[in-house]
């Protein structure tokens, strides 16, 4: 497996779900894309955005954002990495 993206990406607020936003809903748990730093809400949340990017892009692996230990999720095995 390749080297590890879990860096911040210059531009984009790690602090919530800009599509839960724009709703007026605050996301639970937050996930960034390791693709292109995405940031979206995941399960347990509203909307799952998260879950809706990947749909869109198949961009496979999110990190979990605010956990002491920085937990992937592939999409596509449906497991965490």
């Amino acid at each position: 497996m390749g080297e590890s993206r879990n860096h911040p990406v210059a531009g984009v607020d790690l602090a919530c779900c800009e599509e839960c936003l724009a709703g007026g809903v605050d996301g639970v748990i937050l996930r960034i894309c390791a693709s292109c730093g995405h940031v979206g809400c995941a399960e347990g949340s509203p909307n799952d955005h998260a879950a809706e990017h990947y749909a869109e892009t198949d961009h496979p692996i999110a990190t979990v954002i605010g956990s002491e230990r920085m937990s992937g999720w592939s999409y596509p095995d449906a497991r965490p990495v």
